[in-house]
């Protein structure tokens, strides 16, 4: 009985190692744990067609990570996806971590009217890039 018991401990104990390793090469992509709690152009840059937009919230825990933000521009429509990977090997304490991101919008034409989307949600109905 005590011998089959230290194979079984063996047994997992070698799986359990087997598998941390295949964990510890990967991220999880994890966009659907952010909360975005604000989303505001604090510049524009007519001559350039450039705005840039400050997006505040909060991630889940330090275990996940803002890799990159992209943006696309489609009729009207500016969409920011921010990219967000979760680290399961990290042992972290829970706790909310706030942040802010500044992104730069450019290919942006005057007096057009656009929506601002972050994450599939609108924040921004109506804007437009007006001159100075």
């Amino acid at each position: 009985m005590i011998k089959f018991a230290a194979f079984a401990l063996g047994v997992f104990l070698l799986a359990s190692c087997a598998s941390k390793k295949a964990q510890s090469d990967m991220k999880i992509k994890a966009s659907q744990n952010i909360s975005i709690d604000s989303v505001k152009v604090i510049e524009t840059i007519p001559d350039k067609g450039q705005i840039v937009i400050s997006i505040k919230g909060v991630l889940p825990n330090p275990a996940y990570e803002i890799q990159k933000i992209e943006t696309r521009i489609d009729k009207g429509k500016i969409q920011i996806i921010p990219h967000v990977y979760h680290d399961p090997n990290k042992v972290v304490i829970q706790l909310m971590i706030p942040f802010e991101k500044k992104v730069v919008v450019s290919g942006l034409v005057k007096k057009k009217k656009y929506e601002i989307k972050v994450a599939n949600k609108v924040y921004v109905k109506k804007f437009t890039l007006q001159s100075k």
